[in-house]
């Protein structure tokens, strides 16, 4: 039985939640109430047995739900630490990236990785409404926040279109400012994007996309694919992104019927 300096019972073994869950509880109790703060070195496995008189099998199982949930991370070499606060993504609007970060209070950044020219597949093809094996222009962007990637975006745009979005982005580039292709349409006047109709995943992370994100292999990652139409409803855009599960979170407020 652990008390904290209030006197109130934190892990009691004669309660039936397991003590892994209640340690689990208490940690990610004060790193939600502020008493750890983001990037604060957690105690060690040994450190924590002895603080809640628990085994370190508990401690560890504790610590491991905690690190696949985002609370907390590992360092090789140096220990596990807070993570920082997960970022907001409201789903009834569209928020810029820019915005969404600067409201934690992340400095936001992006970079254009690459884009090139190729035939459009059968998916292609239906989703922007163009033959099959048209020409398209694949646009790959890396969203950062405090120069940490957050997001990958792959947009699809007929052939046209996408080299005055290419060019948008370089001159984004250039002047070093963070962005989306939302931010893109505002350089050129003849487009403007109307809606989006989006679908979202949670799936493992592949190696590509572990490797870019720069997290572990298989793990967890939001997949939305969206397809943005203009004014007069035409498909102008179709975009895949891959979002870190330990850095956003999603949101939606919806009317009960």
């Amino acid at each position: 039985m652990i008390f904290d300096n209030g006197g109130d019972i934190i892990i009691n073994a004669d309660r039936p939640t397991p003590l892994y869950q209640q340690l689990k509880d208490t940690l990610r109790a004060n790193i939600i109430n502020g008493d750890l703060s983001p990037h604060e070195k957690v105690p060690t496995e040994r450190e924590l047995s002895e603080m809640y008189n628990v085994s370190r099998i508990t401690v560890r199982q504790a610590l491991a739900d905690l690190t696949n949930e985002g609370f907390i991370y590992k360092v090789q070499g140096k220990g596990t630490f807070v993570s920082p606060p997960k970022v907001e993504q409201p789903l009834f609007s569209v928020t810029p990236f820019e915005e969404t970060l600067k409201a934690k209070g992340i400095i936001p950044s992006t970079q254009l990785l690459e884009w090139k020219s190729e035939s459009a597949d059968f998916e292609i093809a239906t989703k922007l409404a163009i033959p099959i094996s048209s020409s398209v222009i694949k646009l790959t962007l890396l969203g950062l926040g405090d120069k940490e990637p957050m997001a990958i975006y792959n947009s699809f745009f007929s052939e046209t279109l996408g080299r005055e979005m290419v060019k948008s982005a370089e001159f984004n580039e250039k002047s070093q400012r963070s962005y989306t292709t939302i931010d893109l349409y505002k350089s050129i006047p003849d487009i403007k994007p109307k809606m989006q109709n989006q679908s979202f995943e949670a799936l493992p992370a592949n190696g590509t996309i572990s490797d870019i994100l720069k997290i572990p292999y298989g793990a967890p990652v939001f997949f939305v694919t969206s397809i943005i139409y203009d004014m007069d409803d035409r498909p102008i855009e179709l975009k895949t992104a891959a979002y870190r599960g330990d850095k956003y979170r999603f949101n939606i407020t919806r009317m009960v019927k």
